[in-house]
């Protein structure tokens, strides 16, 4: 397999630019959901989560949180206050600091925490505010100390904002307008306007075709995905963030080539792809209704990559509770490249 050759296929893709009015819809369509959702729920003009203290110690630690720009704080001098900031509606979580904690710091003893959440409080603030404290705490006693919420909620549980419920479904429809369309729909055009014959007459092989139309399409995946993260404020742990975006990428543009060779019509792809979408989607329903049955959603493929999303951009969820599933998603990687070569045999004929 020739790089050089791969690499020209793609600078050809490039210069004829996106020939398909659906394509060029399909990329914006995430763009302009996005700024809908914003502009309706106010994401871009959110403001910064609200955390009282009451530090029984010297203040130490308050000193320290207040480096921080990512939260707002508000020093408080009695947990009634705490209290009554949480009905008021002014803070979204009041943490008490016990008056030992220096000395359970110096000796790396845990850290117990009692902590008043407003039940009303979006799940993303309240992520930001423990990973500020706990970053505080690290900072005083660089070991890292075993920090526990003992949290107490105040008020009806809220959990999750509209923007951050569909920041999965905004992320997978970036996912898939370019690491799935986009192979899919070169592919059948090229079919359809028999230059894919004229590519195969060069010292271009099979392989070497489907491997530009994948890394094209997925190279512009991963980059629209950076960008919807980036717009809505889910760009998280951005190491672990590209991983899922390769990761999604690569199976979405397996899906995409699988597409591409087994339809020869343009028409049949979207008829096709009205149904099979459905399927793509349907994980983001058990995000909106949680107390759907959660396994359900386990069933589908798209699951590992919008679940991961919304524990990674608004829990702050590290690779130790979504690790499991980016493995299952590898092994759907694994298993949808089996029929590619197969299905390659047919192509030009």
């Amino acid at each position: 397999m020739s790089i050089s050759r791969i690499l020209s296929i793609i600078k050809r893709e490039l210069s004829l630019g996106f020939r398909s009015p659906m394509l060029i819809f399909a990329l914006v369509l995430p763009l302009i959901l996005t700024a809908v959702f914003q502009l309706i729920f106010g994401g871009l003009w959110q403001q910064k989560p609200v955390l009282a203290i009451y530090d029984i110690g010297d203040g130490i630690i308050v000193s320290e949180l207040e480096k921080n720009k990512a939260v707002e704080f508000i020093e408080v001098d009695s947990e009634d206050e705490i209290l009554n900031l949480i009905e008021a509606e002014e803070v979204d979580v009041g943490v008490i600091f016990p008056q030992d904690i220096e000395d359970l710091l110096k000796e790396d003893k845990e850290v117990i925490l009692k902590t008043y959440v407003d039940g009303e409080a979006y799940a993303k603030d309240r992520a930001i505010i423990a990973a500020t404290v706990v970053s505080a705490l690290r900072k005083i006693a660089p070991e890292g100390p075993e920090v526990d919420f003992e949290q107490i909620l105040l008020g009806e549980e809220m959990g999750l904002s509209i923007l951050e419920m569909m920041l999965p479904l905004l992320v997978l429809y970036s996912v898939l307008a370019g690491a799935f369309l986009g192979p899919a729909i070169l592919l059948v055009g090229a079919k359809e306007k028999k230059t894919i014959t004229a590519l195969l007459i060069t010292p271009s092989s099979k392989a070497e075709i489907l491997t530009a139309y994948g890394l094209l399409g997925g190279v512009l995946a991963v980059i629209m995905g950076i960008v919807i993260l980036l717009l809505n404020g889910g760009w998280t742990q951005p190491l672990l963030m590209i991983l899922l975006l390769i990761l999604s990428s690569m199976f979405m543009v397996e899906l995409g080539l699988i597409a591409g060779l087994a339809v020869d019509d343009i028409n049949v792809l979207f008829a096709n792809m009205k149904l099979f979408g459905i399927l793509l989607i349907a994980p983001e329903l058990f995000i909106i209704f949680p107390k759907w049955p959660q396994w359900i959603a386990k069933i589908f493929p798209t699951y590992y990559f919008m679940h991961p999303v919304l524990r990674i951009s608004i829990y702050g969820e590290g690779f130790a509770e979504i690790g499991w599933e980016l493995l299952v998603l590898l092994g759907f990687i694994v298993l949808f490249f089996i029929p590619i070569p197969f299905l390659a045999k047919r192509l030009g004929k």
